[in-house]
């Protein structure tokens, strides 16, 4: 009878205490992907091969000790943070000490602070005294002296506040300490960002330095290519000579055997469209002349700039260098060159995943075959047979900027994204992440998505530059080109347009609507200088064809920001422009109407969510919300308004969830604090950031069920919390 009652007593308390433990664990969780970043170092413990060090511009610096199968974020006094939120862990560059490898030096973008670890990176102090710049400088790159761990050298980008054709102009600094931080002495300054080092052992008064990379436009506008010092850096000289082309290095390394032997690779963008190509060059006297080792003629010139170069520890005849298309190694010396690339005209990488840009390449120090990559935009990639194929290395963590999210409504597990690292699938609710960047898709950075309602493996995507909006109907096996708008230029840094919006009509799923913006709507959405865009495009059959329906949309700059249809008639729909307001369309966006109030018109519309009542007399009520607006609430289909959420100063909201299962229950997600939610139609706010380790959110998704929220942040890829 005892046993009885315990047992009894036990079931009544886990059945009373489960609500509370529900409740409890209201937190968001980190689904560790999709992948992607601004991925800079990978290095290699040189006394522990499995441990592994990797640092993101959005996460921070990340660590695994069981050779990539998990990693974790170790950020412990790295003080420095940016983006809207100031949750972003600015770490750039990364080096081990070969000494003694508890040692790490890191430094951050912008900010020009430097941490070291003497402890394996479970704590960092901060080591600045003497740098004399601060905001603007960009911590490229460490090289610890062979003879002297207590010296380094460290380089710079300093930016100079001023433009270039397409991306920044920008100077270069070089410091050194001789004090192991304690204390940093300029010994350069120049008309280009310094970067990779290599230190001659045999003569660590000779150093030969690196500048420029593929994404920056030096101050002097050429580049300054290589510069020598042969007394310790009191005085420099150019070291290019038999260098041709452009004079931006992405890569520098130096033979593991013969000190005075160098490989670099080089190129940039911006040179490139002007005609000057890359190539990848070897110095066998310490940068005193240069020899060119490909392209070595006309007929194998199809790849212009080149970012990141190695040799193999192991076997020094293995030369590998990098491109955002190709891999490229030579297994002698240089003498010939295999170029290794996806199939069907994909770049390298994993199947489905747009590899990025690489920066730095790690051979494994035993295995001349097996080499890691980690990139702008990508992630880590490995590599165990020369390039051949390619596994993600970076499960787990992120960095990724994604801008929208989908959820299929028949599979409440499937979830679309789309954002710089590309588009992504899970179907199971984020645990997991699929790359969906199968050729032909060639887009630089992805923007929007869309899923089918009742069908799930019918799925749209755009792209933010080029005007191109895909389908996939085999869940984003493959897909085809349904729109490219002519007037898009994705060349032209000020004519960038992507479809912010794709929305598929729930009560008829043929119709489709897709709706423009001029870029740079998520880089810098407070920005008044962005050129008109396109508007808003209809498709009556899935997208085979379209036609424009910008009908009362003429006179504003026809930037969407935000649309909404009404789930049971596909004729009723909203959208907010980025300056200009909300606008309303009751006949399929034949035509439109404004109905917002000025503060909306003034302010830009980023964000809605209606709840249609489908009731004849009944009204719909509306929630928009701009650039430090509040939400602003209207319960007569926006003949009059109110506002629901009062406006701290740099308040954005990017996305308005309701949840299904009770209208009463909103969420919203704003770009500077996080994500908010009422539970009595807007009436009153709260945030709920718990577990939400950035809170820049980009987009809000629920499930049909209403039990699971996810939200797209800026630099740590999607959250999900259990409602």
């Amino acid at each position: 009878m005892g046993k009885r009652f315990y047992l009894s007593l036990l079931f009544i308390l886990i059945i009373f205490l489960s609500p509370l433990k529900l409740i409890a664990a209201g937190s968001w969780e980190k689904t560790g992907g999709p992948i992607g970043g601004l991925g800079y170092n990978i290095k290699i413990d040189p006394n522990n091969p499995r441990t592994f060090y990797v640092t993101d511009a959005f996460s921070g610096l990340q660590k695994s000790t069981n050779s990539g199968k998990t990693w974790s974020q170790i950020n412990n006094g790295i003080t420095t943070r940016s983006g809207p939120t100031g949750d972003e862990i600015p770490v750039f560059s990364l080096a081990i000490d070969p000494e003694d490898s508890n040692i790490l030096w890191i430094g951050t973008q912008n900010q020009g602070e430097v941490f070291k670890s003497v402890n394996g990176g479970q704590s960092f102090t901060k080591k600045t005294n003497g740098i004399e710049e601060a905001e603007g400088l960009t911590i490229r790159n460490f090289a610890i002296y062979p003879d002297d761990n207590n010296r380094i050298i460290m380089t710079g980008e300093l930016d100079v506040g001023e433009p270039g054709d397409e991306f920044s102009k920008v100077k270069g600094v070089i410091y050194r300490t001789d004090d192991a931080g304690e204390n940093w002495t300029k010994l350069w300054e120049g008309d280009s960002l310094a970067r990779w080092v290599c230190i001659n052992p045999n003569d660590t008064e000779a150093i030969v330095v690196a500048t420029g990379i593929f994404d920056r436009e030096a101050f002097n506008t050429s580049g300054l290519g290589a510069i020598k010092t042969t007394d310790g850096g009191a005085t420099w000289f150019d070291a290019n000579e038999g260098i041709t082309g452009s004079l931006f290095m992405g890569g520098m390394a130096m033979h593991p055997d013969l000190p005075g032997t160098m490989l670099v690779a080089t190129g940039n963008n911006n040179d490139f469209n002007k005609g000057i190509n890359g190539g990848i060059f070897i110095s066998e006297n310490a940068g005193n002349n240069w020899t060119k080792l490909y392209p070595s003629s006309a007929f194998n010139f199809d790849y212009k700039v080149y970012t990141a170069s190695a040799f193999a520890p192991s076997n020094s005849n293995v030369l590998y260098a990098g491109s955002s298309e190709a891999i490229f190694v030579s297994q002698n010396f240089g003498k010939s060159w295999k170029k290794r690339a996806g199939l069907n005209g994909a770049t390298w990488g994993p199947r489905g995943i747009r590899a990025g840009v690489p920066i730095e390449i790690q051979v494994d120090p035993k295995n001349p075959k097996t080499l890691y990559i980690n990139n702008y935009g990508g992630g880590v990639f490995k590599s165990i047979n020369a390039a051949k194929t390619w596994k993600n290395f970076s499960t787990g963590y992120t960095g990724a900027n994604i801008y929208s999210i989908s959820i299929s409504d028949k599979k409440n597990t499937r979830v679309l994204v789309n954002g710089r690292s590309g588009a992504f699938r899970s179907n199971n609710s984020g645990a997991t992440w699929r790359g969906l960047n199968i050729s032909p898709v060639s887009y630089a950075e992805g923007l929007a998505s869309a899923i089918h309602p009742q069908r799930a493996k019918i799925m749209f995507i755009s792209d933010e530059h080029q005007g191109q909006v895909y389908k996939s109907i085999n869940g984003g096996k493959a897909w085809s080109l349904v729109f490219e708008h002519p007037g898009a230029d994705a060349s032209d840094a000020n004519n960038r347009h992507g479809a912010k919006e794709i929305l598929i009509s729930k009560s008829n799923p043929e119709t489709v609507y897709i709706g423009f913006s001029n870029d740079g709507l998520f880089s810098d959405p407070e920005s008044e200088d962005f050129t008109n865009s396109f508007g808003v495009y209809k498709s009556i059959n899935s997208g085979d064809s379209w036609v424009e329906a910008n009908n009362g949309l003429e006179i504003t700059t026809q930037n969407i920001t935000a649309m909404v249809v009404n789930p049971e008639d596909e004729n009723e729909l909203y959208l907010g422009l980025r300056e200009g307001g909300l606008y309303y369309s009751e006949d399929g966006a034949n035509t439109w109407t404004q109905i917002s109030e000025p503060i909306l018109n003034s302010n830009g519309v980023y964000a809605i969510a209606v709840n249609f009542s489908n009731q004849e007399g009944t009204p719909n009520t509306i929630y928009a919300a701009g650039l430090n607006t509040g939400i602003c609430v209207s319960s007569d289909g926006g003949s009059t308004w109110g506002q629901t959420l009062s406006t701290p100063e740099n308040q954005l909201i990017r996305s308005i969830v309701i949840n299904p299962n009770n209208k009463s229950n909103l969420y919203a997600a704003d770009w500077y604090s996080g994500v908010y939610e009422s539970t009595n139609s807007g009436i009153s706010w709260n945030l709920i950031n718990t577990g939400l380790n950035n809170r820049a959110v980009n987009d809000l998704g629920i499930s049909a069920d209403g039990q699971l929220l996810y939200a797209t942040t800026k630099g740590e890829g999607v959250f999900k919390l259990s409602l």
